[in-house]
């Protein structure tokens, strides 16, 4: 059984559209979060592994440009499942060699349609994207790993490989 948690720190004061950074004049002065992170995995046989994870946003946050208003969000984030298959592992004389195999699927448990209080008019009015606490969208994990030891030289190489089919809302 393994259990991590993770604090995780994020601030800019740039902001990109593409890969070109584009200059904010009288939107927003500073982007920043804090969210912690925790993953468990638990070997539910000896083949297989089954991970959860989920996140919880401290404080998101958007700061507009010469004002005191910050926009700002916090909550559940997404929770991850994604258990993982031995499909090969055999050891013999020297060399031990190893094959998993993983499916998972990130589900939206945050949500992607927050507004700000705006007595202003009676449609809401979305907090932007990056504020949102999840994407609302449900997204599939496909996972390899090949993992290959030495064991008297101590040697071990592996390469793994993780694709994500994104979900959209």
């Amino acid at each position: 059984m393994e259990v991590s948690l993770n604090y995780q720190v994020n601030q800019s004061n740039k902001f990109f559209q593409g890969t070109e950074e584009v200059e904010q004049e009288g939107i927003y002065d500073k982007l920043s979060s804090e969210y912690l992170f925790l993953r468990t995995d638990y070997g539910i046989s000896k083949k297989l592994t089954l991970s959860l994870a989920t996140g919880y946003h401290l404080n998101k946050a958007l700061k507009e440009q010469d004002t005191t208003k910050t926009l700002s969000n916090s909550g559940m984030g997404d929770l991850i499942i994604f258990p993982r298959y031995d499909i090969y592992n055999e050891t013999k004389g020297n060399i031990r060699s190893e094959m998993t195999l993983g499916i998972g699927v990130k589900l939206p448990i945050g949500s992607h349609t927050d507004t700000v209080d705006s007595s202003r008019s009676n449609t809401p009015e979305y907090l932007p994207p990056t504020l949102q606490l999840s994407t609302g969208g449900t997204d599939i994990m496909l996972y390899a790993l090949y993992f290959r030891e030495y064991k008297k030289q101590k040697f071990r190489v592996f390469a793994n490989s993780l694709y994500i089919r994104k979900g959209y809302n």
